[in-house]
């Protein structure tokens, strides 16, 4: 109520979470910025046989955002996705609205480890570039790289400005393994998180900002 209530009429809050399907979802709660869907351990990326203490596990109705957003005349001019490692269902729920170039601008994260592991693959697979980057680049979106991050904890976190100029761009495949040869160079047998990276995607016609242009690689 604190909000001017010309900014309180645009907000909409939907109780649902954004997936593939109408669906039910279990939703890892601690209060935290690393809550998520699937009964998964974040830390470990094992499966989580009971949940940590303070955590608590949520049943969520599920919803694709193009049937909860897709009947909205107006284009949206951004959307951020960030929700560790479940990307590939909250884009499977948005082709229509991919292939009328509704968003303008998409924020997503891009997880390497955290999408494969609830896709349900250990083995270095990289899902997530046919299932979220790929997608977006066949519905005509120009995909930009952020900077690398991780968690503090991480044995290559100091390291981040100086190693991720060695990304490549050209292929999004090796893109993604890059992630995790960083892992292999720099070993630590109680981090097991990874390293993930935050991608913009432009619609077909959209300008990317000048104020913008410095901090991206396309």
């Amino acid at each position: 109520d604190r909000e001017p209530q010309e900014i309180r009429e645009r907000v909409r809050i939907y109780n649902i979470a954004a997936g593939s399907e109408e669906a039910t979802v279990p939703f890892v709660a601690s209060g935290g910025t690393g809550d998520h869907v699937g009964e998964v351990d974040m830390w470990s990326m094992k499966k989580m046989e009971k949940p940590r203490e303070g955590t608590q596990v949520v049943q969520v109705s599920a919803r694709p955002l193009d049937k909860v957003l897709g009947q909205i005349p107006e284009t949206i001019y951004f959307m951020k996705v960030d929700t560790q490692g479940f990307e590939p269902h909250v884009f499977s729920g948005l082709n229509q609205m991919l292939s009328q170039h509704k968003i303008q601008y998409i924020l997503t994260e891009f997880w390497p480890r955290g999408i494969d592991i609830l896709q349900g693959s250990t083995d270095r697979e990289c899902t997530g570039v046919s299932l979220v980057l790929q997608k977006l680049v066949e519905h005509g979106y120009t995909l930009y790289a952020l900077s690398v991050e991780a968690h503090p904890k991480a044995p290559a976190y100091k390291n981040i400005p100086r190693i991720q100029s060695s990304r490549p761009f050209d292929d999004l495949f090796k893109h993604c393994q890059w992630y995790y040869e960083v892992e292999d160079q720099y070993p630590d047998p109680k981090y097991k998180m990874g390293y993930w990276t935050d991608f913009l995607a432009l619609a077909p016609n959209v300008e990317l900002p000048r104020s913008l242009s410095s901090l991206l690689s396309s």
